[in-house]
């Protein structure tokens, strides 16, 4: 944990750092009064050590920066007289929105940039952006953007799956940035889903259109079209959906059609967040197609009863593991 925070304190001090990175600096920050004045005396010899050399590599500024932190340490340790050169920040607001109800956090940082991120739970959460922009955020979640995106470009990060229905502005495109990646739109609707690392992206079109792109590739969609890309194998791939059906998830409703038995765990598993093991193998490896819905004020037990009684299986539930015969 040690090296990690060291290793997003040389980015933030070179205004290198992620929208990530920044929200789990703020979380660090926040554990302790000892953490605030940690920064603040490694900021001080940061710009002291740097504002002269300004070409210097980073890493080799901090190893720097650390051994003559070290050394002073040796020769006044009981001073302890670190002075804050500058005082120059921005307010990072971390805006998380669990079970509907925003919470705010607040820390001065070394950045002209000043972070937004919605972060939601295990509900769904709906907000608007600055310019007018609807967002919806399926379960677990985030998105963030900075004080810039009301400038000539609207740019988010995202994480989880999001929908969003762009307020048109042809003077300022909206960009949803997913590492190399990214989508780019005017005015429209429609969603993206990526995991955790953006190796796996799925983007779906409502109305209007949408241009994906990757770095190799870029592709325009038009409505009730889904692309999934595939960062590792540099692949996309585009199908013809119902758009409608695909973005249910926003009111609260998962449906699924034609769905193999083991596409369905799966994504049981995923919307409750629970691990279910299926014993049976005849039932992973059948044919057999299910089609029905299920709502987000339904739990998990009793649309397994549902499945249970349609199909004749039995389930039970163990230590928070739901297991199907």
């Amino acid at each position: 944990m040690e090296n990690n925070i060291n290793s997003i304190i040389i980015r933030i001090l070179n205004k290198e750092a992620s929208s990530d990175e920044i929200i789990e600096f703020s979380q660090w920050l926040n554990l302790s009064e000892e953490n605030l004045q940690e920064f603040q005396r490694l900021k001080s010899y940061w710009n002291a050590d740097i504002s002269y050399e300004s070409s210097q590599n980073p890493i080799d500024a901090w190893e720097k920066m650390m051994k003559k932190q070290e050394e002073k340490k040796k020769v006044d340790d009981h001073k302890k007289r670190f002075t804050l050169i500058t005082k120059i920040a921005a307010a990072l607001l971390l805006m998380i929105g669990i079970s509907s109800l925003l919470y705010f956090q607040k820390h001065k940082l070394y950045l002209k940039e000043t972070f937004y991120t919605y972060l939601s739970d295990e509900h769904i959460f709906q907000a608007t952006l600055p310019d007018g922009t609807k967002i919806t955020l399926n379960k677990n979640s985030s998105l963030t953007y900075t004080n810039k995106y009301t400038g000539k470009n609207r740019t988010v990060e995202i994480k989880g799956e999001v929908y969003f229905d762009v307020l048109k502005d042809n003077q300022k495109p909206f960009t949803v940035r997913l590492g190399e990646a990214n989508v780019q739109v005017l005015g429209t609707s429609f969603s993206v889903k990526t995991n955790e690392d953006h190796s796996e992206i799925t983007t779906t079109l409502l109305t209007g259109s949408v241009r994906f792109q990757s770095p190799d590739q870029q592709i325009t969609l038009s409505p009730n079209q889904q692309i999934s890309y595939r960062r590792g194998e540099n692949h996309m791939a585009i199908h013809t959906v119902d758009a409608m059906e695909e973005l249910l998830w926003k009111d609260g409703i998962i449906k699924y059609r034609s769905t193999s038995f083991r596409d369905l765990i799966n994504l049981l598993s995923e919307q409750f967040e629970v691990e279910i093991v299926v014993n049976n193998q005849k039932l992973l490896n059948s044919r057999t197609r299910l089609s029905g819905k299920f709502t987000d004020e339904q739990t998990i037990d009793e649309i397994l009863e549902v499945i249970s009684r349609s199909m004749s299986v039995n389930w039970n539930e163990k230590n928070g593991t739901y297991y199907i015969q």
